[in-house]
């Protein structure tokens, strides 16, 4: 959360918030979106990967990490869906920052990978390209227009709200 409060200021100056249906096309998107993005995590094989035990058991752990996050990020958007309430909007949000990070850091660890055999380092430096991609396309449009989507429904809650 810290890295949303030092990005926000840019982030919220930079961007109209979306409306209610942007917002939902949005959060459609993702949804539309996870199965590929499963496929591609899935398509991940540690076992493809010349390591041993305890490097084999980090990469499983970092991809685990990474379906459990997507899990998340479908079931807050969903809800965030469903009710329009700030606080699944705010975890849906929460929930895709996370995913992102994971996504780049399994990216990183696999891409650091290294043998002689050709055909292993380009499946998995397209193992690399695709989380990187996923990270950085449509979850990074996802994690903007949740911020500034969300953040507008906050300032919108508390001018509602009386002050104590």
């Amino acid at each position: 959360m810290l890295a949303v409060l030092c990005v926000a200021p840019a982030m919220h100056s930079q961007s109209a918030a979306p409306t209610p249906a942007e917002f939902k096309a949005s959060l459609a998107t993702v949804q539309a979106s996870s199965p590929e993005w499963f496929k591609i995590i899935e398509s991940v094989k540690v076992d493809d990967f010349p390591v041993g035990y305890v490097t084999g058991k980090q990469y499983d752990q970092s991809k685990y990490i990474v379906e459990e996050d997507l899990k998340m990020v479908l079931l807050w958007s969903d809800r965030a869906a469903q009710t329009g309430s700030l606080f699944a909007e705010i975890n849906y949000m929460s929930a895709v920052q996370e995913l992102q990070a994971q996504l780049q850091l399994f990216s990183s660890l696999i891409s650091d990978f290294t043998v002689s055999d050709r055909t292993v380092t380009s499946k998995v430096q397209n193992w690399s390209t695709e989380m990187s991609n996923i990270a950085n396309g449509p979850l990074d449009q996802a994690f903007k227009k949740a911020y500034t989507y969300t953040t507008r429904h906050a300032l919108n809650v508390e001018k509602a709200c009386p002050k104590p």
